[in-house]
């Protein structure tokens, strides 16, 4: 199986200072840092953005409300983060199942590369 398409994925997340530490030690090549949006490329040329958690522009206020939004919008289905973590946290993260036919994972992508 061959994951392949993506081409940006955008994470809100609390601590941008951190985001960037671990961006820059994991490999990616930074193209646009700001205090309130980080945007980096991977190796096969896709896009890690990083804005703040409380962004106006990223939909929800908690995990489940923004995989509320994301099934509403595009009908791929996550699960909040904060349902694997203990209270308070998990609220920036979204879980997927890649356990699927190569067909419907390339279906899902094209539908998250229209957000």
């Amino acid at each position: 199986m061959g994951l392949s398409g993506i081409d940006a994925v955008v994470f809100g997340v609390t601590d941008m200072a951190e985001a960037k530490r671990f961006l820059d030690d994991w490999g990616t090549r930074a193209v646009s840092v700001s205090p309130d949006r980080l945007v980096y490329e991977t190796r096969d040329g896709g896009q890690v953005i990083v804005r703040p958690a409380d962004a106006a522009d990223l939909p929800g206020a908690t995990a489940a409300e923004k995989a509320r939004e994301l099934l509403k919008a595009t009908g791929v289905a996550a699960v909040a983060g904060s349902a694997f973590f203990s209270k308070g946290r998990g609220e920036n993260l979204l879980r997927f199942c890649f356990a699927k036919k190569d067909a419907d994972l390339d279906e899902a992508c094209a539908r998250l590369r229209k957000l």
